[in-house]
């Protein structure tokens, strides 16, 4: 049973995400990879005007960096990252299985580089015994994002219009707990900033976010800004 209806889920989410974004750079590591990126894409799935819009900005910024060339650079990523460990001998099962050593993956599967990129995001201490440092995961995290937009800005099947019952239903689903999730990580990470930990606590409060909450939230950003490729000389 949803906890809110749609026009008090996207009212919600607009605050949420726009506080998400606005603040990315500390909640990115508490949070699933690809969260916030997901939290708009469903919120233009579900009829927000201001999100699909957003959504349309973001497809000129990654048209310089494309799907497929994402998908190589997180590819290439992975077989370092999945050699390094199965040089160890001694590297646990679990760790093995995670990012998929001896399976088969594809460039060009662009879900399964994003599941495994996920994978190696999530376990930076445990890769960090094998010489994995955190700049290489920062360039995981990187990449991951970009492709995340990337194949959600590609992704014009799936626009309000066209989604079927079924899909909104996740969406709102999907939504709703990606609110409460973020609603709470956000609240223990600015636990010593009481003003904007209230914000975030709002969020999944009976009464949700005030009007100061969605004035301090401000306007749709463009959801990410990925970076070019480098031009050489």
């Amino acid at each position: 049973m949803p906890r809110w209806d749609r026009d008090e889920l996207l009212r919600r989410g607009r605050v949420a995400y726009r506080l998400g974004a606005q603040n990315a750079s500390v909640l990115e590591r508490r949070l699933p990879a690809g969260e916030l990126e997901q939290m708009r894409a469903d919120r233009a799935r579900l009829g927000d005007p201001e999100a699909s819009d957003a959504r349309a900005r973001l497809k000129q910024k990654v048209a310089t960096r494309t799907e497929r060339s994402l998908s190589e650079a997180g590819y290439a990523l992975i077989t370092r990252i999945r050699g390094v460990v199965t040089a160890e001998k001694d590297a646990p099962k679990e760790l093995r299985t995670a990012i998929g050593v001896g399976d088969k993956l594809d460039a060009r599967n662009t879900n399964g580089v994003l599941t495994i990129l996920a994978s190696i995001i999530e376990r930076e201490a445990a890769l960090a015994a094998y010489g994995i440092l955190p700049e290489d995961i920062e360039e995981a995290r990187q990449i991951h994002t970009d492709l995340r937009a990337a194949d959600l800005a590609q992704d014009d099947a799936m626009d309000a219009r066209q989604a079927s019952t079924e899909a909104r239903q996740d969406a709102h689903i999907r939504l709703e707990e990606s609110i409460v999730r973020l609603s709470a990580r956000a609240a223990m990470a600015f636990r010593h900033d009481p003003i904007l930990a209230a914000r975030f606590e709002r969020l999944r409060s009976q009464t949700g976010p005030t009007k100061d909450d969605e004035d301090a939230a401000g306007e749709e950003p463009i959801p990410v800004d990925p970076s070019a490729d480098p031009v050489t000389p």
